[in-house]
């Protein structure tokens, strides 16, 4: 990823700013789904996150959402979910109409 910021990612706690510019997209999600684990017991985490965030950034919002949450399926192997998890992407156009594709679910596996 290029010039990348992910928003929340870091755990410290500081102030920091940043600009949306036409064509970014804010990936936003809860910790239901780094947290998610599969049978072994082995969470999703956040470095699995990214790397589907990566693998289907190209393909837009709805694809990024749809992508990371069939990776997070694969990888819970129908273990049941401990946490809600809420995943949205929000892609800036360049109309200023911004396209919004999120997903909740919390009573059962993806």
């Amino acid at each position: 990823m290029q010039d990348t910021f992910l928003l929340g990612y870091f755990e410290r706690k500081s102030k920091q700013t940043t600009h949306i510019k036409m064509e970014d997209i804010l990936f936003l999600y809860t910790d239901g789904l780094t947290e998610g684990r599969n049978p072994d017991g082995a969470m999703f985490g956040k470095k699995a996150m990214r790397n589907s965030i990566e693998a289907n950034l190209a393909k837009g919002t709805d694809r990024v959402v749809q992508g990371v949450l069939d990776d997070f399926k694969a990888f819970s192997k129908g273990y049941p979910l401990q946490d809600d998890i809420t995943v949205a992407a929000i892609s800036m156009t360049g109309d200023y109409n911004s396209q919004l594709s999120t997903t909740s679910d919390s009573s059962e596996a993806l």
